[in-house]
């Protein structure tokens, strides 16, 4: 019997996920302009990994692309954020420079 390999379940969890990670990024973002995680990137890196895999305890065994995508869609958020925010950091660095 072919079972149907993905599910409208996933569809929403991806969602989820992504609306997760968009959230995510902001609070990292205040994290960052407070300097509240200099220093302990590391430890924002493993909150992230755990809320992308918290919807996976509550699903039977799933295939690694599963979860390779909800991966993608915590993870795509926070890749775009952090180089909106290194861009600007960097282009302020730059008007700094400029004015002196």
């Amino acid at each position: 019997m072919i079972q149907q390999s993905f599910s409208l379940e996933l569809v929403i969890i991806y969602l989820a996920l992504a609306i997760v990670g968009i959230g995510y990024n902001a609070l990292v973002a205040i994290w960052e302009r407070k300097h509240y995680i200099e220093g302990y990137t590391a430890l924002a890196v493993a909150i992230g990994v755990s809320l992308t895999l918290a919807p996976f305890w509550f699903l039977p065994a799933v295939p690694i692309w599963k979860v390779y995508l909800a991966f993608v869609s915590t993870g795509t958020p926070m890749i775009i954020g952090s180089i909106v925010r290194h861009v600007a950091a960097r282009s302020d660095g730059q008007k700094d420079l400029r004015n002196v």
